[in-house]
This record gives C-alpha cells, structure tokens and sequence, in this order.
C-alpha cells in the first residue's frame, strides 16, 4: 500500500507505470470528451480563419457615382465606371505572399514558358476673301466655262445607290482626282486631255482678293472626296491637324468646282475623333469616325460623349443618349460616331455613335452596322477555354437616328465585304477560332498563355433582323486551319476564298433556301485572292498571290454542276500589288479588270510601279496595257472612256488608246 501511495503522488512517471505497480491490475483510461473537443473546434476555428485571410477573393473597388444618376448619360457612366473599376494586384493574400517569396526565391518553376499572347484593338476662322476666291488657273485652263458635264459613277461600290468616297470622280467632261498634296482637274479629251484646274490641299491655299496666294492654315490629309451629282460641288473628306492644340479631327472642306479652271472654297465642317469612312446616300453625307476618352469628368459629358462642329465650326452638339448603342458591358472606351450631313451645305441633321464598338462599319440605303471582335470564355473543369467573337449592333438613320438591335456571332471578321443585308436577313461570314487558356501568377502579375492549337475554320450566319436571332448557318465549312482571305454576297449567293498558307478553296454559297443552304468549293488550288470580284455571267475573279508569296495571280473561276472550277489565271512572277478595293478599276460591261502594282524583277534593276489592264473574253485574261507609272500602287486609278484608258497616280497622268 505503501508503494502504490508514493507511485501515485510521483506526477512525472506515466500513469501506465502506476496501473503496473498496482497489485489490483490495470486502471481504466479516463478520456476528456468536453476538452477534446473544444480542441478539436479551436483547430477548425484556426484553419478556417486561416483560410478565409489567405483565399478570401480581393474585391475590384468600384466608385460609388450615384450623385451623378440624374445626368441623361448615367448609362454611359456606370458602364465607364465599371471599366475604369481599379481591379487588385493580387487575387488574394496567398498570391500576395506567395508572389512576394516568389519575386525574392526567382522563378517559381523554370519549366514554364512565360508567354503572353493577346488577341484582339481652335479652328482658324477663315476671312471672306478665302469664301469667295479658287485657285491660279493651270496652264492650258478653261476660264470661264460653267459647265460641270454630268455625273458618271467610277467607284464599285459594296451597296447599289450607297456611293462611297475615293481619290477620284468623273463627270462626262472631266475627271477629278485627289492626291495627298492636290485636288486636281483633268479634261476627257482622249490624248489631248489636259490639266484644266488644281487646288493645294495640304495646306489649303487660295488667292485673295488680292490676287496673292494665301495660305489658309487647314490642313487635312488620309482623304477622299464626292462629287455631287450636279458635278458643281466636290466633298473632301479627311483629317485635320491643329498644330496649336494638338488635336486631331475629322474635317469636311467642300468646293465649288461649277468652273473646273477656278476651284473655290464653299464650306467646311469640323468632326471629333479619327477618320473611318463616309458614304453619300440621296443627298446625305454620313461621315463616320472613331473617337476614344481617356481622362474622363463624369460631370463634364463632353469628356466621354462625342460631339459635332458645323457652321464653319461655330456650333457644336453632342451625341444624344438616345442614338448611343451601349452595350450591356462594354470592353473600351471607343466610340465609333456617325453624323449625318446635308451633302450641299453641310448642316447637321443628327449624330448617333456606338460605344465600344471599334472595328469595321457596313452601310446600307438605311442602316449602319458596326462590329467589335473580342474573346469570350468557355466553361471548363480543367482549364479556361475561350472563342473569338464578333458583337454586330446597328442603327437605322433616315429622318432620324434609331437603334435597331445586336447580335454576338462565332468568329472574327475580315472586313465589311463580310456583312451583306439582302431580303432582311443579315449575312456574315467570320473565321472562327478558339483557344486553351493557362493562367501563370509571378510576382503578383497574371499572365496569360494561349494555345492555339485549336485550330480555324470559317463560318456562315444567316441573322433574321426582325427578331435579331440566327436562323441559317454552315459551321466550320472550311478545313482546319484556314482562315477567311475574302467574301462576296451576290443577292442570293455569297463566294467566300479561305487559305492556309498559299493553297486557296473558293467556296460558292446558294442561299435562296435558308432551310437548305449549298455549296460547292474548287478544292486547292495554288494561292488564295485577297479580293473577289463577281463579273456576272456566272463569272468569278479573284486578284491575289499565286504559287509564293511574291506572285502576283489574277485567276477566274465559274460554277458548274459539281464544284467551281478555275478558268483561266494571268500571274506576275516577281511582284507586290494593291490591296486596296477601290483602287482596282472594274467594268463588268467589257470585262476589264485593272490595278497597280510594284514590280521588282531584276530586269528593271531597282523595281518599278507599272499599271495593268486586263480583258477578259472568250474564257481567256488578255493584257490590254502594262505601263510605268509614277505613283504608288494603292494611289493609282484608272477610268476606260471611249477607246482611251486614262491613268492617274499621285505624280503622273497618262492616256492610251485601247
């Protein structure tokens, strides 16, 4: 008894021992259950703290702007201010340490590839003298005539009765063309034609009352212009700079050329933002422009909503909130702006503009299409997926402004020539084409690796505009990997070219039936056209590279029972030519086709730019004129009148007999 009384009292030897030395055997284990739990919740309350500091999700910090709900333009202004939201260098405090360790260990794996891979982007007032004067007339000018001839359209243009601006016009008696440096006036008279007028464009000058030349101080430049269709009036279109603010614009200077010997200047119109294009449809001159806000005043509207000078720059307006298109969430600040003139005096009749829309514009008789090309991202367990997609909003104009609808398609688009309106159904035609995305953090930045290995192909989306909703398309109708080089609508039949590399499938579309669209392809043929262009008579031509990539192929394709097959091609080994459409000279009446190009055959030594014309007859492509020319291939322009090719360039004017 004695034993086990000292064994007891000895607190640092184990229980255990004591049960031993116990003559009455072992003693039961008595467990605490009330303390061992409350340990057990002490450790979750623990971990879960722990874990609620290190991975609760920092949050994006968004300005309260509700003193501003009362502004007309508090749509724009939440949206903006959701944009410009300051997001937090770190997702949360585990990335936040870690990162720090991270930026002082080096690397956290070297293994990985730490790519990033995007996608997807004071006017001078001007005296009465400068109102009333022109310039000197040439040499060989025509004092005194007051007869314009009448108006003959030179442009192909995308829409019947949508006319679109170019560097050159023509009336039956003189043919006017804009270079970066001079409006210029030549005579139809075959190879008598001459230089009948000129007026410096960059900057203006004009001859005062004086009889001096002065300059006015406006300068505009990246234009094209209008004829009007009295033949009195020329439109010039382009931008301006001024050199005392430092501000870029868009301005519309308008001429009075009713005596071609003695160009004087009418009227001129300021526009915010950058140049895009402009169209003349019954007398209305719709000029569009794209304007971006950087530092924005969500008191001042005119920091973040576009706006309009006209009266010679003496009257401004802005963008009515109703004419904005504004997306649900927007992706920039961008607008792209649309202001409807009156083409003779250029008075406003209204303005409307699509923000965050920033890419291609299409224009019918009565409505503007604008796109924007973004990503969008695809659920997945495993990793981020995302696609190309193209936002298409429009606004009908007439009257008055109004907007229609939107509509989010597959894909990205090439250019405008890849939307066509036809019978109230909308066309597009886009490459699609969708990604893999990783995620990598280091040092507190994110970056982004995307595999593209996913591939492209090409896609057809019939969009009925009465419900905005897709009712027809042909997905993915093109072989991995290709991409969209070009597309034509014809009323009820579209040709799309797409490649990869230089292997070209020209695919003919029947969408008369949009409950059963055809279509038959070439299969690959060498090269790929960077333009279509329908010749009627079931005749297609493509100009673009052939067999490498500094070919140039001019190739014609027909529709047959079982496919489209290739006519006949007329190809330039050694050369680089014009991509620009309206810089290609097209008479489907004669079957003539006609561009410059640059060519660098060794033959020539340092290369030079020539001008081709080509007829196409009897299933063959027979070259009419290959002539030098000085000016650069996309600046060139051609008009076939009575027997006589004339041909214009920045620096050259040449005629020959055909």
């Amino acid at each position: 008894m004695k034993n086990e009384r000292l064994l007891s009292d000895m607190s640092l030897l184990d229980e255990k021992y004591v049960d031993e030395a116990s003559p009455k055997g072992k003693r039961k284990k008595k467990i605490n259950w009330i303390k061992f739990g409350a340990l057990a919740a002490c450790i979750c309350i623990m971990v879960t703290a722990v874990n609620l500091f290190l991975f609760t999700p920092f949050k994006t910090k968004v300005p309260d702007v509700s003193e501003y709900e009362n502004s007309e333009y508090f749509p724009i202004i939440e949206k903006i201010n959701a944009l410009s939201a300051v997001k937090p260098k770190y997702k949360n405090n585990f990335d936040k340490i870690f990162s720090s360790l991270s930026a002082v260990g080096g690397v956290f794996d070297n293994n990985v590839d730490m790519d990033i891979n995007g996608s997807f982007d004071k006017n001078e007032d001007l005296d009465s003298d400068m109102m009333a004067s022109s310039s000197p007339s040439p040499e060989g000018g025509t004092n005194g005539d007051s007869g314009s001839g009448k108006y003959e359209e030179t442009t192909d243009n995308q829409v019947e009765g949508v006319i679109e601006g170019d560097i050159i016009k023509r009336s039956d008696k003189y043919i006017y063309y804009l270079s970066a440096e001079y409006l210029r006036v030549y005579s139809i008279e075959g190879a008598d034609s001459k230089l009948v007028g000129e007026l410096e464009m960059s900057p203006i000058k004009y001859i005062n009352s004086y009889g001096k030349l002065e300059d006015t101080g406006i300068n505009i430049y990246n234009c094209e212009m209008y004829l009007s269709q009295d033949c009195k009036t020329v439109n010039v279109v382009g931008m301006n700079w001024n050199k005392e603010s430092n501000v870029n614009k868009t301005m519309i200077v308008s001429f009075d050329v009713s005596d071609a010997s003695s160009i004087a200047l009418k009227n001129y119109a300021f526009i915010e933002g950058n140049y895009k294009t402009s169209r003349v449809v019954d007398g209305k001159l719709l000029v569009v422009t794209s304007k971006y806000y950087n530092d924005v005043d969500y008191s001042n509207p005119e920091t973040f909503v576009p706006g309009v000078n006209y009266d010679n720059g003496t009257k401004s307006e802005l963008i009515p909130m109703e004419n904005i298109v504004c997306p649900d969430k927007i992706t920039s600040k961008n607008y792209t702006v649309v202001s409807l003139l009156d083409e003779s005096t250029l008075d406003l009749n209204g303005c409307a503009g699509f923000l965050s829309y920033s890419n291609e514009v299409y224009v019918t008789n009565n409505a503007i299409y604008a796109t924007s090309g973004s990503s969008e991202d695809i659920s997945d367990t495993v990793s981020v997926k995302s696609k190309s997609v193209t936002k298409i909003a429009c606004i009908s104009y007439g009257d008055a402004f109004d907007v229609k609808g939107a509509i989010t398609v597959d894909g990205y688009i090439k250019d405008r020539y890849s939307l066509d309106e036809y019978k109230e159904i909308l066309r597009v035609v886009t490459t699609t084409e969708s990604f893999t995305k990783k995620y990598y953090s280091f040092a507190g930045n994110e970056t982004v690796v995307l595999d593209t290995n996913n591939g492209t192909s090409a896609s057809l989306y019939c969009i009925d505009l009465s419900k905005w909703e897709v009712v027809a398309s042909v997905e993915n109708f093109a072989p991995k990997g290709e991409t969209v080089r070009s597309v034509r609508f014809d009323k009820d039949y579209a040709y799309v070219c797409t490649a990869v590399q230089l292997t070209d499938p020209v695919f003919y579309f029947d969408l008369s039936d949009l409950e059963n669209i055809t279509y038959k392809e070439t299969g690959n043929i060498e090269g790929f056209s960077t333009s279509l262009i329908n010749l009627g008579n079931g005749y297609l031509l493509g100009i673009g590279r052939g067999d490498s990539w500094s070919s140039i192929k001019v190739e014609v394709y027909r529709e047959n029972e079982s496919k489209v097959e290739s006519v006949c091609s007329y190809e330039i080994k050694n050369g680089s030519y014009s991509q620009n459409y309206k810089s290609y000279y097209i008479n489907r009446d004669t079957g003539m086709f006609g561009f410059g190009y640059y060519d660098y055959d060794k033959y020539y030594g340092a290369g030079r730019n020539n001008y081709v014309l080509l007829l196409f007859a009897n299933g063959e492509l027979l070259e009419l004129v290959n002539t030098p020319i000085n000016g650069q291939p996309e600046n060139m322009r051609s008009v076939y009148i009575d027997g006589y090719l004339y041909i214009l360039a920045e620096n050259d004017f040449k005629v020959v007999k055909i």
